[in-house]
């Protein structure tokens, strides 16, 4: 019986991981839609547009290395 909570537990962490995952991607899809809808409203020159490209994806990479350890 003890065994089955354990196993329960680990469901639910796999799961919160799982949602928190989920919440990451939907996160990062948003903050790259505003963004290209910021850099299209905002700016002519393809430098800012590669700044902010590289600024996603080290946050991308950032997140993921917070998920998947």
């Amino acid at each position: 019986w003890l065994f089955m909570t354990d196993r329960l537990k680990l469901v639910t962490i796999i799961n919160n991981r799982a949602w928190v995952r989920i919440q990451i991607i939907l996160l990062f899809i948003r903050t790259v839609i505003l963004l290209q809808y910021f850099s299209i409203k905002f700016s002519n020159n393809i430098q800012k547009d590669y700044e902010t490209s590289i600024i996603v994806v080290r946050i991308l990479v950032v997140t993921q290395k917070y998920v998947w350890e």
